[in-house]
């Protein structure tokens, strides 16, 4: 089932925020399979619409994010590991999205990219 959701540009203070960071710079990847520009990835919607916070949008060169190695899992998890370093927990992404069940989603993004962080 393909779902689909409107795209919004990325708030301008948010934008700012995220070019002043320095962490948009470099594919979540970082591999030699990266090729292409860095673009910025709305790693998830909620409610139809694309979640505008800094957690949420993660650097993917052009290859990762819209050609053949795009891995939206990986993306999700990367975004979600972004959350916890922001955060310090999952709670805050929680409380404001609280229809999502996002520990039930990390623990299964957790067992399925842990062992490709650690190697």
């Amino acid at each position: 089932m393909l779902i689909t959701y409107n795209m919004h540009p990325i708030p301008l203070k948010l934008r700012e925020e995220l070019a002043n960071s320095g962490e948009m710079e470099v594919c979540i990847y970082n591999n030699n399979e990266c090729n292409g520009r860095v673009e910025w990835e709305h790693a998830w919607a909620y409610a139809g619409k694309q979640i505008q916070e800094r957690w949420a949008i993660i650097p993917c060169c052009y290859y990762h994010h819209r050609g053949g190695g795009l891995d939206k899992e990986f993306n999700h998890f990367k975004s979600l590991i972004k959350a916890i370093t922001i955060f310090g927990s999952l709670i805050p992404v929680i409380k404001e999205y609280p229809r999502k069940n996002w520990l039930q989603e990390f623990n299964y993004l957790i067992n399925k990219y842990d062992n490709n962080i650690r190697n």
